[in-house]
């Protein structure tokens, strides 16, 4: 649904300069001269590598009626004249769109981890109250029944509103959004409406982009403010959570904290804590019980780690917030059967377990192989496969192997997304926190081989194979070229090369 919108208004949304014809009407709004259509105000994005005004002529030739610009350019079409575009996009889109994020109760969630989880806890929990589960993140964008994939988790502003608007006209009531850091700091959010905005945990990541967790951690608190968010639902398990329920409330925002808490904490509705218990967990599930203060809930969930439970704890948060009740948040929690690449188990035959999981984080890698570990047969080997990211942040590589070495009994090494760099360095400053713990290891630049390795190296059937990193993506970033790849099919693949066929049977 659009609005019929003009130059003049849209100048004023965002308090800049109109040059030309004010009274011309916008149906559309982009930045990717390449996507233009008719009617469209077309946003003069500057770039690091290029800048939209260097393309204002692509864009009037095919239909741009308007543009929005930092400087004033030579052409006949009316301009919009603001310090930032980038600033002021969103807000436009938003407008020319009827304002989408308002047709929607929509949760945006921020923090390192358990994004993706979080949001597809949170469109179960809407099916279980009878409306159409709707998000979008990094697996993938679901509206209804259409599954769709993404290629950023947060897509440029006018892309997002269009987005919204697509749920908002599919019916959806509850939908649920990844929001990265990068998302708030570039502003892929500005003019987004959130009914609840929700902060899982905070760990190293990204300091490539954001340079120090301080300005990593400020640029998630942007989520916080009332002009973004109606309300908050906080994990305060670490200081950066803390920290942003401090920003929250000092804000005027309502927050819900939670988090695994001592018995002897009050919970209190006011307080807004939900205390998370975890009753038992394995590789293939989680009890817990979950705790407002009035009433204490027990769920089973079809995913392992105490990971798992906080965020259920947030999705649950989150699902209150827009007053959906308990039954429905159990019954949501409960029907939710996994997620895609979050310790997803591969299964050809084999006698052991196989598990592919997104973690890419210090914190996240120890957060999954701690719960597998918990979760194990006694005598049973942990066996990792591991990579990291290359044009990434630099200084979580050794504690990634760390991490890994810690809890695993022997750590594959091998290439992730190398991208530009050179996957031999990258192998080598992983290294170097595998063997400071002294754990027993291997190197196969060739990921391939690294899982192959992995599987050949078992010996009982109490042995789990983990091969973390990647999840649910279906290519390898190499250079300028991203080649297929999906470690689930490849598992399989080298899982059928030994021999394991999926009616549980062997050939030797």
């Amino acid at each position: 649904m659009t609005s019929a919108v003009t130059v003049s208004m849209l100048a004023e949304k965002v308090r800049g300069t109109t040059t030309g014809d004010g009274d011309i009407t916008v149906r559309g709004v982009s930045c990717d001269s390449r996507r233009v259509g008719p009617g469209d105000l077309f946003c003069c994005v500057p770039g690091t590598r290029t800048d939209g005004h260097d393309h204002a002529v692509q864009a009037v030739e095919a239909g741009a009626v308007a543009l929005l610009v930092e400087r004033e350019l030579d052409t006949e079409v009316p301009q919009i004249l603001v310090p930032g575009v980038r600033v002021a996009m969103g807000a436009v889109a938003s407008l020319v769109l009827g304002d989408p994020s308002q047709r929607l109760r929509l949760v945006g969630v921020t923090g390192t981890n358990g994004k993706t989880t979080t949001t597809y806890m949170i469109a179960s929990i809407a099916r279980a109250a009878g409306m159409p589960g709707c998000l979008s993140g990094t697996v993938e964008t679901v509206i209804r029944e259409s599954h769709e994939p993404v290629i950023h988790t947060t897509p440029e502003a006018p892309d997002t509103h269009a987005l919204l608007a697509r749920m908002a006209d599919a019916g959806c009531d509850i939908a649920a959004m990844e929001v990265s850091s990068h998302a708030l700091d570039q502003h892929r959010v500005g003019g987004v409406h959130f009914e609840v905005g929700a902060f899982t945990n905070l760990s190293q990541d990204h300091l490539d982009y954001h340079g120090t967790m301080e300005r990593y951690l400020e640029a998630k608190q942007r989520l916080f403010d009332p002009s973004v968010s109606a309300s908050a639902v906080v994990g305060v398990e670490d200081r950066g959570g803390v920290d942003t329920a401090r920003v929250a409330r000092d804000a005027g925002i309502p927050t819900t904290t939670f988090a695994e808490v001592p018995e002897d904490l009050r919970v209190v509705r006011s307080g807004a804590h939900l205390r998370v218990e975890v009753l038992e967990s394995s590789i293939t599930g989680t009890s817990l019980v979950l705790d407002d203060g009035d009433s204490r809930h027990e769920i089973r969930l079809a995913m392992g780690g105490r990971h798992n439970a906080l965020n259920a704890a947030c999705a649950a948060g989150c699902a209150l917030a827009l007053d959906v009740g308990w039954s429905e948040v159990v019954e949501g929690l409960e029907s939710l059967d996994g997620v895609p690449g979050r310790l997803e188990s591969v299964d050809a035959g084999q006698p052991f377990a196989v598990l592919v999981d997104y973690a890419h984080t210090p914190d996240a890698v120890r957060s999954v192989m701690s719960a597998v570990r918990a979760g194990m047969e006694a005598g049973g080997r942990l066996v990792v496969v591991l990579g990291c990211g290359g044009d990434r942040d630099r200084e979580k590589r050794p504690l990634m192997g760390e991490a890994a070495g810690t809890y695993g009994d022997f750590v594959i090494v091998t290439s992730d997304n190398p991208r530009s760099e050179d996957p031999a360095v990258i192998i080598v400053e992983v290294l170097e926190g595998v063997e400071a713990t002294g754990a027993k290891w291997a190197v196969h630049e060739d990921r391939r081989e690294a899982i192959s390795h992995a599987l050949a190296s078992v010996s009982s059937q109490a042995d789990v194979v983990l091969i973390a990193g990647k999840g649910h993506e279906q290519g390898q970033q190499i250079g300028g070229e991203v080649l297929p790849f999906d470690d689930r099919v490849v598992a399989r693949e080298e899982l059928a090369a030994l021999g394991f066929v999926h009616d549980g049977g062997f050939v030797p």
